[in-house]
């Protein structure tokens, strides 16, 4: 059904007469607009009530940001039609086009395992737990099982990460290590083994944290990496065991943009700060947040469309 000025496309045919058994086999359901990017924290809250997670990304234009919005039961078209003309409503924008499609359900931990093949980044070698391959005599090697967190190596923030912890190794860094968004502990170890240092291991997500944990026992780090459930940098184990020498966090650009006061807070002068989980054309916005006057971009790393700085806080009080 269209709203007045926008419409509901649906990818997945005839919604509205599948009976129970066409159901069968569906995980959930996605919700898809693009918005300009001052709409987005409206359209964000408009779709709170009817989604379970929702998340924004930048396109190819950055005036224009995808929303996704996930729910586990079918959508009633009505209310998001009414959610969405409400928050369009709001924002002064003409209603926007929603993409609804349904998600197979997959047993995506069995498919990334499956697809998850070794990788080389520096002197890193990472593999997954079942790899029964040579591993380099020279490397450090680091087995990882992502489980239902983020981080195999393979994606280009990821690596990014590894190669600039890898430049790193020259002279790495002094004082205490943090890990901010951990996901499966990839960076973390890479720290701890590498360098046989301590290190703090926090995500929002408990999976990541318990996944994390898991990967510390593979590769007989538990006793160098720590992982904790902590939202930022502000409360908790993370705040008690700050400043930090080094803080490594791939996350997301807007979640980095948000944090960067709470960063410098928590990142000593003098520090370096790894910065990824951005794309190229999010580098400016990026790097804006972390201003030319507070910090050195000491490096950079792409891979694949995705950006890593490697920043150096300047020493005293600014």
């Amino acid at each position: 059904m269209p709203g007045p000025n926008g419409s509901w496309h649906n990818s997945s045919p005839n919604l509205d007469d599948a009976n129970e058994e066409d159901m069968t086999g569906i995980f959930g359901w996605t919700l898809v607009v693009e918005v300009p990017k001052e709409a987005v924290d409206i359209f964000d809250q408009g779709f709170s009530p009817i989604a379970v997670a929702t998340s924004s990304f930048e396109t190819s234009d950055p005036s224009i940001w995808r929303m996704e919005a996930f729910s586990v039961d079918r959508p009633d078209e009505m209310a998001v039609v009414g959610a969405v003309a409400l928050a369009a409503k709001i924002a002064g924008i003409p209603e926007p086009t929603v993409h609804t499609s349904a998600l197979p359900d997959i047993d995506w931990v069995s498919e990334n395992q499956k697809s998850f093949q070794p990788i080389i980044a520096g002197d890193f070698f990472v593999h997954p737990t079942h790899y029964d391959g040579v591993v380099p005599a020279t490397a450090t090697s680091l087995a990882i099982d992502a489980g239902p967190a983020f981080g195999t190596g393979s994606h280009g923030s990821t690596k990014g990460c590894l190669l600039a912890l890898d430049w790193l190794s020259r002279c790495p860094p002094v004082g205490n290590i943090l890990d901010l968004g951990c996901g499966s502990g990839i960076l973390a170890l890479a720290m701890a083994r590498r360098w046989r240092r301590k290190v703090l291991a926090a995500d929002i997500d408990p999976d990541s944290v318990a996944t994390t944990r898991g990967n510390a026992v593979l590769n007989n780090a538990s006793h160098l990496v720590r992982s904790v459930q902590s939202n930022g940098v502000k409360s908790g184990a993370v705040k008690r065991n700050g400043p930090y020498g080094l803080i490594v966090a791939n996350v997301l650009a807007r979640p980095i943009i948000d944090m960067a006061q709470d960063i410098k807070g928590a990142l000593r002068p003098g520090g370096t700060l790894i910065l990824a989980g951005f794309t190229e054309n999010q580098e400016n916005s990026v790097r804006a947040a972390y201003q030319r006057r507070d910090y050195h971009l000491a490096r950079k790393e792409g891979s694949d469309g995705w950006t890593t700085f490697v920043l150096t806080r300047f020493g005293g009080k600014r």
